[in-house]
């Protein structure tokens, strides 16, 4: 849930103003976006369990569910 969350935070535009940043990272953008997501998204996890506000399981599972997602997408690569 807090994967796809991160989807809609960030900046939009380039600071040049000349287009979004999406469309300056062409062929990259969808990588680096699923990449900032995965993140984010554990970067919240975190910070809510730190603050008491998530506790439905330990923190580390959602470490070791996003490591394994890495390893699954890697070998299904080759």
């Amino acid at each position: 849930m807090f994967h796809e969350v991160a989807h809609g935070l960030g900046v939009k535009s380039t600071l040049t103003g000349r287009g979004t940043v999406r469309e300056a990272l062409k062929e990259q953008a969808s990588a680096l976006e699923e990449g900032k997501a995965d993140i984010l998204g554990l970067y919240m996890i975190t910070k809510l369990h730190e603050g008491g506000e998530y506790h439905d399981t330990e923190v580390m599972d959602n470490y070791v569910t996003f490591l394994a997602g890495i390893f699954a997408v890697s070998a299904s690569a080759q």
